[in-house]
């Protein structure tokens, strides 16, 4: 995926095209977006990242 592309920028199409990558990106998610709620194992895949409490 491209780096300047985050997940919250993903289209429908996008998410079944790539979702191999997506698996290995959120199989440990530590981060969550206050946009779109979309998670993400770092924070660099997110427009709006907060850490996620354990």
């Amino acid at each position: 995926m491209k780096k300047n592309k985050t997940l919250c920028d993903l289209s429908k199409d996008e998410i079944k095209e790539k979702l191999d990558e997506l698996i290995l990106l959120t199989n440990q998610p530590r981060y969550i977006c206050r946009k779109c709620a979309r998670v993400s194992n770092t924070e660099d895949h997110l427009c709006k990242p907060i850490i996620m409490s354990s």
